[in-house]
């Protein structure tokens, strides 16, 4: 394990431990890693395995796609229309009260309201799921009633099939009706609950986005069928349903095709709409960040609560101004318009700017997230603490540093230095080094965007050092809120890994993230706690999405046992 105590960030020396996963740059040719040097490591061998198979028709344990599991391996590449899981933790936001009895998805005429029409083959009198737009309401419900401290936890496309198998690897149990699944994000009740308020709830939100309207024939309207969907994250499912786009017919000849189903598919949602949901509380179009689908600007929370005192705080282990942290206080037509997403969160547009903002996306070659002039401004007008590591220079450390300058001159209440910007990578990396399932940063095969193999990666211990990881980022946040306490603040964690992770069909990947997005619930819930906060808080762990894993839950603890 790279951490050595999960509260406090690792001394330089743990951290120089990650070089025993070596690991070569995309540029970089791919060493034979020594196999005396890894413990054994289960599911890395089921996803070698699985690449390595991945055309034939085979009995697995997981797969993606539509397909099942005695097929190829990977059918399916992106997004699903599942449910997602949402837990709350704190003293607001009861999830009882959008979810179960009380689901928007039973009443016609509240679903016009979110949807600007009623979906077909949605309304349902048996459903319990809440929508992801009330996520939204609940945040700002919970800052209108005196909450402080606003805490949103997003594992980026992560589904219930994806903690399950998390939990599975990790401990060899899960929950297959509900959510008790052996992780921290199930387990933990804190521990200053009333009678009657258990201070925790759970619970899941539908997904769908808008869509734009097609030739006549072609639309595929928002909505959620539970009886293709399911009921609960954890019910049978159709998965060619949650694929959005599929069935399977049979041709003339007798061979099976994936064909576009129109007449039973639902809008499956990308990250930029979801996360306008989330916090904007309104249903957009994909691609759009926090605008509306005739081009109206939303104000999301992020600026609201700014103008109400609430200091503003983005960590994220994918590039700082992707779709969920730009959600958060942006407002772009289009999630792709990076570099002026990032001068709206570093205030170089027409709004204050974020107060924190942790990420990836420098130097990279293949896109820009942030102009050169822009970076210079940032660094020389003052306002920002920055911190951009290069070759040979210790990110963590050079970050908590920074972390702890800007929590001093906040103290003080100056007004320069008072905020930070950590921005991190590499020409071939937008991204923080992958971490797999055994807590080695030692990568695995994956599927490509084209349908064939992706290597697995090789990071050199330099980049590992250079390079913080999630737990690292999140250290520097609290470093900075905790510096005034008595000033509110929200809160965004992303942990943007699960998702690509998940685009590549790599279950090692996505497992590993899902662990140390762990770690950060546990260092974040013993924070609120130590600072006797639960009272004050409102703790959202949940996703924007899912995918379409597909696993058999007893068989991937057989394959995993150790």
């Amino acid at each position: 394990m790279k951490r050595s105590h999960p509260h406090r960030v690792p001394p330089l020396c743990v951290r120089l431990r990650r070089a025993t996963a070596l690991v070569a740059l995309a540029l970089a040719p791919l060493p034979t890693l020594v196999a005396q040097d890894r413990v054994r490591d289960p599911l890395r061998a089921l996803q070698e395995q699985a690449i390595e198979t991945r055309d034939q028709r085979l009995e697995r344990c997981y797969a993606y796609g539509w397909q099942g599991l005695a097929d190829v391996f990977s059918t399916h590449r992106t997004h699903s229309n599942r449910p997602v899981p949402v837990m709350t933790f704190g003293a607001f936001g009861d999830l009882a009260s959008i979810t179960g009895t009380a689901s928007v998805y039973r009443d016609a005429d509240a679903l016009a309201a979110i949807y600007g029409g009623t979906p077909p083959h949605t309304v349902d009198s048996r459903h319990a799921l809440g929508d992801q737009t009330q996520i939204c309401e609940l945040l700002q419900d919970a800052a209108d009633r005196g909450a402080r401290r606003l805490i949103v936890l997003l594992l980026d496309g992560c589904d219930w099939q994806t903690y399950a198998a998390a939990a599975v690897v990790k401990s060899g149990v899960w929950d297959p009706e509900g959510v008790g699944h052996g992780l921290a994000f199930f387990d933990f009740v804190p521990p200053v609950a009333r009678p009657g308020h258990a201070y925790r709830s759970t619970g899941a939100v539908v997904t769908s986005a808008l869509r734009e309207p097609l030739p006549p024939g072609a639309l595929v309207p928002p909505g959620y069928d539970i009886d293709r969907g399911g009921r609960f994250p954890w019910s049978p499912q159709d998965a060619a349903y949650l694929a959005g786009q599929y069935r399977t017919v049979r041709t003339a000849s007798g061979r099976e095709v994936a064909e576009f189903d129109r007449a039973t598919a639902h809008t499956v949602t990308d990250s930029s709409a979801s996360a306008t949901a989330i916090f904007a509380g309104r249903k957009t179009l994909n691609g759009r960040v926090n605008q509306g689908p005739d081009g109206e600007e939303l104000v999301p929370l992020g600026r609201t609560l700014q103008a109400r005192g609430f200091t503003i705080a983005t960590v994220t282990d994918v590039p700082f101004c992707h779709a969920t942290p730009a959600s958060v206080y942006a407002s772009e037509r289009s999630r792709g318009g990076y570099e002026n997403i990032a001068k709206q969160m570093l205030g170089l547009d027409r709004f204050a700017g974020v107060d924190v903002a942790l990420g990836f996306g420098y130097r990279f070659a293949k896109v820009s997230y942030l102009a050169a002039a822009d970076l210079e401004r940032v660094r020389g007008d003052g306002r920002y603490v920055v911190v951009t590591p290069d070759e040979g220079d210790d990110g963590g450390a050079l970050l908590l540093d920074a972390a702890r300058r800007v929590a001093a001159a906040r103290t003080a209440a100056s007004a320069s230095g008072a905020r930070l910007f950590g921005f991190f990578g590499t020409p071939q990396l937008d991204h923080a080094p992958f971490r797999t399932a055994d807590g080695r940063y030692d990568p695995t095969p994956s599927i490509a965007a084209n349908g064939g193999v992706e290597p697995a990666a090789v990071y050199p211990s330099e980049v590992l050092t250079r390079l913080p990881d999630l737990q690292e980022l999140a250290e520097a946040a609290i470093t900075v809120l905790d510096a005034v306490p008595e000033r509110p603040f929200l809160l965004l964690v992303e942990a943007g890994q699960v998702d690509w992770a998940s685009h590549a069909n790599n279950l090692d990947h996505a497992v590993g993230e899902v662990l140390s997005a762990e770690l950060c619930f546990e260092r974040l819930a013993a924070w609120i706690g130590e600072r006797g906060w639960w009272d004050e808080t409102l703790l959202i762990v949940t996703s924007d999405h899912g995918h379409l894993l597909q696993v058999d839950l007893p068989k991937l603890r057989a394959a995993t046992a150790r």
